[in-house]
């Protein structure tokens, strides 16, 4: 084997990729504060840190003599091939920022729910992927930068959420967006750690916690530290996922759980897994959360049918088969208040609730109706943007009847999701030039 051949051979290809996503970056250039900048500042800082190691690498295998130390380059010079290779799909990132798809309104939307939910400066791009169909990462190549002992350092956080093209145009469906923010929210906030907090010491919680992690080890073959880490982690995921809802709730109201049980309740049902808690579980939190919040009056005077449809689904009675799931649910359920009340404080003021709807609804109900953009009320005020997510859904209630077909029926008429994207975009337009 010549080393030497193999190592130039390695360092001449990474370099190669390099360049290629340099020049992607590059022909992407913007100012740093448009979308998208800080999206290439994280791939720059990453590259730079890919470099240096390059540099740092050719140095020592031109100066190693032992064998063992130049195969031992050669293997870090192929780990930063691969690294460089996962970083490729930046590129079709990057173009998402040149043509979104999205409509203007809800680009609007995004920056806002961000700034509400995230709470810090976020470079928010959305990116239509079948593959990974409703998703977000953020800070994408952070564990590329930890292997080279950096940290990200680009003035905003690249937060990449991702929908399934053949929703590009669904603007009702957009307010799923809101649990993808609050993945990147329970991230830089620590959220799960304030959720668990003292519950971690409870005597009932070991005792749950040790029953679950002997069945794991008896019936997955693993030992007690194995399982103990992969209960911790299915725990974790769990309360992330009730988490996001949680915080999608709070900030639009019923919109959200609606285009949730659209999207979701299509495809599963009351199956858990090791990731997340059963749909139909995840449906009475959130039911539960708009009646503590004071939206039922609302729901039983406008959408009473599907109102009834959505509790049957949530009330289901969960009887897990095995230690494992009856561990996760039951805390889940245990855990619900506590979920609650970090999503409250996680928005503040941010919180939306029946009293910014209920003084308004009629009004902007009439503008809908009328086909007049619901962009601002007679008092001369912009609509707010969830309130316009609201009182679509309930149009399309209006529109065709009272019952869950209406949500495939409404969500599949264009004009009118492409109606309710300008009415967001010209409120966003007025209250910017308003300086509300």
């Amino acid at each position: 084997m010549d080393l030497d051949r193999d190592f130039e051979f390695l360092a001449a290809t990474v370099r190669r990729s390099i360049s290629q996503l340099r020049d992607c970056t590059a022909s992407h250039a913007a100012p740093s504060a448009s979308r998208g900048g800080g999206l290439r500042e994280h791939i720059d800082e990453t590259l730079d840190a890919i470099t240096d190691r390059v540099d740092t690498s050719e140095a020592r295998f031109k100066s190693a003599r032992e064998d063992v130390e130049r195969l031992s380059l050669i293997d870090s010079m192929r780990l930063l091939n691969r690294n460089v290779t996962s970083m490729h799909e930046a590129a079709a990132w990057l173009n998402a920022v040149d043509e979104p798809g999205l409509h203007i309104g809800i680009l609007y939307f995004l920056d806002e729910a961000a700034n509400a939910i995230i709470g810090v400066d976020a470079d928010v791009v959305p990116v239509g992927d079948a593959g990974y169909q409703y998703a977000t990462v953020s800070w994408p190549f952070t564990r590329i930068l930890a292997r080279l002992k950096r940290k990200p350092a680009a003035a905003s956080r690249p937060v990449i959420v991702f929908f399934p093209p053949q929703e590009t145009k669904t603007v009702l469906l957009h307010s799923l967006f809101t649990h993808e923010l609050a993945h990147s929210a329970v991230i830089e906030h620590e959220l799960v750690d304030d959720v668990l907090g003292a519950h971690l010491s409870e005597q009932r919680f070991k005792t749950d916690f040790a029953a679950a992690v002997k069945w794991l080890a008896r019936n997955r073959k693993l030992d007690t530290t194995e399982a103990e880490i992969e209960l911790t982690k299915s725990l974790a995921s769990w309360v992330t996922e009730l988490l996001c809802d949680a915080i999608a709730t709070e900030y639009m109201g019923p919109t959200y759980p609606l285009a949730f049980a659209t999207v979701v309740l299509s495809a599963s049902w009351s199956e858990p897994n090791h990731t997340h808690p059963p749909t139909t579980l995840r449906i009475g939190a959130m039911l539960g959360q708009l009646r503590e919040r004071g939206w039922e009056p609302h729901l039983q005077s406008t959408i009473p049918e599907t109102l009834r449809w959505l509790d049957g689904v949530g009330g289901l009675t969960h009887r897990p088969s095995v230690r494992l799931e009856k561990f996760l649910i039951d805390w889940s359920q245990r855990l619900a208040k506590d979920v609650r009340a970090t999503a409250v404080a996680r928005l503040g003021s941010h919180v939306y609730t029946p009293n910014d709807f209920d003084p308004v609804s009629q009004e902007v109900g009439e503008l809908l109706s009328r086909q007049i953009l619901p962009a601002q009320l007679m008092d001369e005020r912009p609509v707010d943007r969830r309130t316009i997510f609201l009182a679509g859904w309930l149009q399309v209630f209006d529109l065709y009847d009272d019952s869950p077909p209406s949500v495939a029926l409404g969500t599949a008429n264009d004009e009118f999701q492409d109606f309710l994207g300008t009415a967001m975009e010209m409120s966003t337009v007025l209250e910017t030039w308003k300086g509300l």
